[in-house]
């Protein structure tokens, strides 16, 4: 699968937009074609992405209508038999497609591909690097044995060090738009559901972590149900699951909900939290950390 477009969200990154566009017309592996979405950015992110003369580019505009509508409108738009997606504040290491497009030849019966991805925590360029769990232990990459064990604590595949099979959208559908919280996992949790995921330990991607306007930063967030949430009672109502495990997808149904409940907390909603941590309770492995959720949600909010 080395026919890969190239798909870039963008709304008001203009510090960040270069260096991300320069890290892709740099791949040692030519992308087929770079679809930048301009989600409505006020600042000048369209212009300089426009600004980059590259015959592989196309600038497609569209009102402010949210990342997933964004990517969704690039998914739409790709004639690639493969699509990337790249954050415009993330950026790639030169041999980032070459190394998830070998994945697609090694392993065809995947429909999602991802590298290794350092975190730049700060302007200064610090990376942070965390412990993965269940992740191919091949240094030359592999098929992940069980997606959500791997899940567990540090996700490793995040919107800017995957590669997908385009056809896989057709069958489970795009980013779903509107979403407070987790709308990528959403897609990676429907794909990884009907399909095996490879993974090439090698850090070809980088995300900032630093940069400007994070979408997931001072985010209030009530605590209602999020996309990742449906999907992931309907499997576990549903019951089938041909590459992963019953206790897998709780563990991780179990993390979402006590991530939804910091954030719920965070925004005030002290009952809200409470509620999604009684509902992350009975489910697999999850009691500890339900019980330190529960003690924060009583505990005064720390003034920044």
């Amino acid at each position: 699968m080395h026919n890969i477009s190239v798909i870039i969200p963008l709304y008001n990154k203009e510090d960040e937009v270069e260096r991300c566009l320069h890290s892709v017309t740099a791949q040692t592996l030519s992308p087929h074609e770079i679809l930048v979405i301009d989600d409505g950015s006020s600042d000048s992110s369209a212009a300089r992405a426009d600004a980059i003369h590259d015959e592989r580019l196309r600038l497609i505009r569209q009102s402010n209508q949210g990342v997933s509508a964004a990517r969704n409108r690039g998914i739409a738009a790709a004639t690639g038999e493969g699509v990337a997606f790249l954050d415009a504040d993330d950026e790639w290491k030169p041999d980032f497609l070459k190394t998830v497009a070998g994945l697609s030849d090694r392993f065809p019966q995947a429909a999602l591909y991802a590298t290794g991805c350092s975190e730049s925590v700060d302007t200064a360029g610090t990376q942070g690097h965390h412990h993965f769990e269940g992740l191919p232990e091949d240094p030359a990459g592999g098929l992940i044995p069980d997606f959500f064990a791997c899940m567990r604590r540090y996700p490793p595949i995040n919107s800017s060090n995957t590669l997908c099979r385009r056809a896989v959208f057709d069958e489970v559908g795009g980013f779903p738009e509107g979403e407070p919280l987790a709308e990528d996992w959403d897609m990676w949790t429907r794909i990884a559901l009907r399909h095996p995921v490879a993974y090439h330990p090698r850090i070809e991607a980088v995300y900032h972590t630093g940069a400007s306007n994070r979408a997931a930063r001072d985010r209030a967030f009530s605590g209602e149900d999020t996309a990742l949430l449906k999907t992931l009672q309907c499997a576990l109502a549903e019951g089938h699951f041909p590459y992963t495990s019953r206790a897998s997808v709780e563990r991780f149904l179990a993390r979402h909900l006590l991530e939804m409940a910091k954030h719920t907390i965070a925004s005030g909603h002290r009952a809200a939290a409470r509620r999604r941590i009684r509902q992350a309770w009975p489910l697999h492995g999850a009691k500890g950390q339900c019980a330190r959720w529960w003690l924060k949600s009583f505990a005064p909010l720390q003034s920044t």
